[in-house]
């Protein structure tokens, strides 16, 4: 979810208490924004209807100037923009004739648990590669949502570990599996992750919203802040956007959610 204002629009999933709404989103037949702009891409990419809803736009009654764009509540599955994410990557994986996805990330992933709740949705088996975190409430909440959606859960105590095991020999374990990275943070995935940003560019220009002066996104695998920079930019839309990091930088050497980071996902997803 983001908060944007105008002034500001940041990202909480805890303001639906505090904010109104401002509008009414269409919740069947969802046109995808990205292919009304570029229909060309709806015959390369192969995206699937997951029964996503547009997100509507909620202005904070105890913040002036402030609105939230509710990413969090555009599906009965599971919400957020790793939805439109995996749109792409999971129809891309049904194309190879795929059955199998194997992902990874934090003991409390919310990639994790997105990716296993719609390949459930899907009839297709997933596996989840999970590291170490703190074990919150939160974080259990998580774990029982990867088994009530019937995940493969395993877990490695060291996420060095995680990525050399989801790198390698996982791969060679099985090699008829579709593999999808950190944060579904791929091309592919970023590319899903443009859908929300258009939509938003159509949010502004029907007057739901004034264009921002500054857009706050949380940020913990690079993809969705890269994509929200190249679809503002792709929409002459000039708002300055402030990442808010809410995963780890670095693990050991190898650096996950830093500037640098997120300036290689802009140009890879540019390429695109």
């Amino acid at each position: 979810m983001w908060i944007y204002s105008r002034h500001c629009l940041a990202g909480s999933v805890r303001a639906k208490s505090h904010a109104s709404t401002v509008c009414n989103c269409f919740v069947h037949n969802f046109m995808n924004p990205l292919f009304s702009v570029y229909p060309h891409l709806e015959e390369r990419l192969e995206w699937i209807d997951l029964g996503l809803t547009c997100a509507r736009i909620e202005k904070f009654q105890t913040l002036p100037n402030t609105w939230v764009k509710r990413n969090d509540d555009i599906s009965l599955i599971y919400g957020g923009n790793k939805a439109h994410r995996l749109a792409y990557m999971l129809g891309e994986a049904k194309k190879q004739g795929k059955s199998h996805v194997i992902t990874l990330g934090s003991l409390g992933s919310n990639h994790c648990v997105a990716t296993a709740a719609y390949c459930n949705f899907l009839g297709m088996k997933c596996t989840t590669l999970l590291g170490p975190q703190p074990l919150t409430e939160y974080v259990r909440n998580n774990l029982k949502r990867l088994i009530y959606y019937k995940a493969d859960v395993r877990y490695i105590n060291s996420n060095m570990l995680v990525g050399v095991a989801f790198y390698s020999w996982l791969r060679l374990r099985y090699p008829r599996a579709y593999f999808i990275g950190i944060g579904g943070s791929g091309s592919l995935g970023m590319l899903g992750a443009l859908t929300p940003v258009f939509e938003l560019g159509e949010q502004i220009r029907e007057g739901e919203l004034p264009e921002p002066d500054v857009i706050y996104y949380p940020t913990a695998s690079n993809g969705g802040l890269a994509a929200l920079a190249v679809g503002l930019y792709l929409q002459n839309i000039k708002s300055k956007i402030i990442g808010v990091r809410t995963g780890t930088s670095y693990i050991g050497p190898i650096a996950l959610n830093t500037e640098t980071t997120v300036r290689n996902a802009v140009y890879e997803l540019s390429k695109s």
